[in-house]
């Protein structure tokens, strides 16, 4: 059926390569992309925070340094991609659209000229997926 089809897309999303959005308690984003799978990127991330690895993940830098809680079950996949220029592209833009975050630096350089445009992207989005982070060994699905 239709439903079940659509259904077996969103189980999928985690597994995608592409560029993804990690939430802090604090209401600051990280934004990031990979070219292996989500799932398989957030499950790095939390194990350098585990293993008190700062300098390996922003992620796990922010927690340790600010003591606070990653909302590792919020992860989201903003969009897939396996080409690595247009990944870079749309984590810079990502960075630009959501000021409130926490990554070390503003990705690739984006030209100011694309501001008006940046601005019009920003207003008239849709909310990124929902990534399932129960388990990121790339059998969760997305709620």
């Amino acid at each position: 059926s239709r439903s079940s089809a659509a259904s077996d897309v969103y189980k999928r999303q985690d597994r995608a390569a592409g560029v993804y959005q990690i939430s802090c308690e604090c209401g600051q984003i990280y934004v990031g992309e990979t070219g292996r799978t989500i799932a398989y990127r957030i499950k790095e991330h939390r194990r350098h925070f585990r293993l008190g690895q700062p300098e390996k993940s922003a992620v796990a830098e922010h927690s340790i340094n600010r003591d606070h809680q990653i909302k590792w079950d919020s992860a989201k996949l903003i969009c897939r991609s396996n080409n690595f220029w247009d990944r870079l592209a749309k984590e810079a833009i990502e960075i630009r659209l959501n000021k409130n975050n926490f990554n070390r630096d503003t990705g690739y350089k984006i030209s100011n000229a694309w501001n008006p445009i940046l601005k019009k992207i920003k207003n008239h989005r849709t909310p990124p997926i929902h990534v399932n982070s129960e388990d990121f060994s790339g059998r969760s699905g997305v709620t």
